[in-house]
């Protein structure tokens, strides 16, 4: 739950900031999107990106927890982070 308010609070101040921090946002909302159409080809799929959708995913227990998929993990969770930071000091949370 305090994900989910953290999100929606990113969004209304990036709604109300600079152009430089909504651009940056959206950026890492595209990377994410990405990375979501490789690794579940079938959710993309039934969300409507039909770019992939002959292939399967790969819910591998080796797949998920191998040391790439935890780095791109701490990576997005390094951005997310600093984008929050550069947010909150624009309008000194």
């Amino acid at each position: 739950m305090h994900k989910a308010n953290l999100i929606a609070l990113l969004v209304l101040f990036t709604g109300c900031s600079s152009e430089s921090p909504q651009n940056q946002f959206e950026s890492l909302l595209g990377s994410e999107w990405s990375k979501v159409v490789n690794d579940n080809p079938v959710y993309a799929s039934s969300m409507g990106d039909l770019s992939r959708n002959t292939e399967w995913s790969d819910t591998s227990v080796e797949n998920i927890y191998s040391p790439l998929g935890l780095c791109i993990l701490a990576q997005y969770l390094l951005e997310y982070r600093q984008l929050v930071y550069q947010i909150c000091s624009m309008i000194k949370c």
